[in-house]
């Protein structure tokens, strides 16, 4: 997540940093748990945001062979998928044998190499990681292709079937396939956005608004949402309001890039985060159950021990991304240069 897919970028774009680290944080507060109606909100675009910005950031696969393609994607999303993956599957049978945990349903390979997206809690969201790699090795393919026709028409079906797939398997496919193909399409469509962005006006913003507006009082009287990790899209319709959704966010941060300063100390975490978002994915959900554990001795009302639990967590993980940000544990974020 800290990489982008063959962006020619000579430097980051601050705001896409401050989507990535606003995002971050809502995922954070989804596992810390605020209730199920903003848990069902925030679903809505918290992770679809990240395959959107991926094709926002999308530059074209230029000469790129497929074997250093493929090599890049290894590194930067496999290698910690792997390590941490083992290590919390690891651990959650640790907790298993002293009691912290009932036994689990399946083995410790049904979690790590099939399906990753059911009930080893302990895993948390690492799931994505398989999602984001799947997509970006149809997208290698897809655009390819120099027909638009042909390969938007791919997108649309591809995207099509990860939306609707299981009414008829009954089944999720393996290591989150089926949240890749609805990827695709959201990738596609942040990279339409892009292109069309400069003609983006204040019309189009309160036109965006109404939208918004609209699904806010569609969620707060039917509660409709969507989530990638089970797959469930209420039949597509709801993603019509993440696509909005998402791209309000990216105008909202760029806004948020010219109207205040980069040196304030909230806006640099928040940009921090997004930078280092791999390690917050793969570490919130241990510090998560430690915090929450810690903190349920302490009888205060539960919205304050809840802000606490977030709080503690994202300090103890930024501490953790400059661990492994300055040590040769780079190498499992597919950072193998390491600066002395």
């Amino acid at each position: 997540m800290n990489k982008d897919n063959n962006t020619d970028l000579h430097s980051r774009l601050l705001y896409i940093d401050y989507v990535r680290g606003l995002a971050m944080v809502l995922v954070i507060a989804g596992h810390v748990n605020f209730g199920h109606i903003f848990s069902n909100f925030i679903h809505l675009f918290h992770i679809p945001i990240f395959y959107y910005i991926s094709g926002y950031l999308f530059n074209g696969l230029k000469q790129i062979s497929f074997q250093s393609f493929i090599s890049k994607k290894i590194n930067s999303l496999i290698i910690p998928y792997l390590f941490f993956g083992i290590c919390h599957v690891l651990l959650f049978y640790i907790l298993v044998k002293i009691g912290f945990y009932t036994f689990p349903k399946h083995s410790w390979y049904y979690y790590l190499f099939l399906l990753n997206t059911s009930d080893c809690q302990i895993m948390g969201i690492q799931w994505f990681l398989t999602s984001f790699f799947w997509m970006h090795i149809f997208i290698f393919f897809i655009y390819k292709i120099s027909k638009a026709f042909i390969k938007y028409s791919i997108i649309i079906l591809l995207t099509t079937i990860g939306i609707y797939y299981q009414s008829f398997l009954y089944h999720q496919l393996p290591l989150a396939l089926g949240s890749s193909l609805v990827g695709i399409g959201l990738f596609a469509l942040g990279n339409i956005y892009r292109k069309f962005e400069p003609r983006f006006s204040r019309k189009h913003c309160i036109a965006i608004l109404f939208i918004i507006t609209l699904y806010l009082y569609l969620f707060i009287q039917y509660g409709i949402t969507i989530n990638m990790r089970t797959e469930n899209y209420m039949r597509g319709g709801c993603l019509i309001f993440t696509v909005f959704f998402c791209a309000y966010l990216v105008h909202f941060t760029k806004m948020i890039e010219t109207k205040f300063n980069k040196d304030n100390p909230i806006l640099k975490e928040i940009a921090f985060i997004g930078k280092n978002s791999i390690v917050y994915l793969c570490l919130n959900e241990i510090n998560i159950i430690v915090y929450k554990h810690l903190f349920d001795l302490v009888k205060i009302p539960i919205f304050f021990n809840r802000i606490l639990v977030l709080i503690f967590t994202l300090i103890t993980l930024h501490y953790l991304t400059c661990v492994f940000n300055n040590t040769p544990l780079r190498m499992v974020l597919g950072k193998f240069e390491f600066k002395k």
